[in-house]
C-alpha cells in the first residue's frame, strides 16, 4: 500500500491515541463475554448455538480489523527506515 507522508502520520496518531487503547479493552471484554457464553451454552438449544456462531463471526472481524491496523502501521514504520 502506498501512503503519503501525511497518511502515515495520521495512521500512527490513530494507533497512539488514547481511545485506541480503550477500544482494544472493549474488544477484550467482548471476547471474555463470548467465552463465558460458550462455557454456559445449552448445546441442545439450536437458537443459542446459532447466536454463538454469529458472535464468532463478529469477533473474527474485529480481530482482523485490529490486526490490519497494526500490520499497516508496522509496514509504514519499516518502510521509513529502509536504507537500500
Amino acid at each position: 500500500m502506498n501512503l503519503t507522508q501525511q497518511e502515515k502520520e495520521i495512521l500512527q496518531s490513530l494507533l497512539d491515541h488514547p481511545w485506541f487503547a480503550i477500544v482494544q479493552k472493549l474488544e477484550e471484554e467482548a471476547q471474555n463475554k463470548l467465552g463465558k457464553q460458550f462455557l454456559n451454552l445449552d448445546w441442545n438449544d439450536p437458537k443459542k448455538i446459532e447466536i454463538l456462531k454469529m458472535n464468532q463471526i463478529y469477533t473474527k472481524a474485529r480481530q482482523d480489523f485490529f490486526q490490519n491496523l497494526k500490520k499497516w502501521a508496522i509496514q509504514v514504520y519499516e518502510n521509513e527506515f529502509k536504507w537500500f
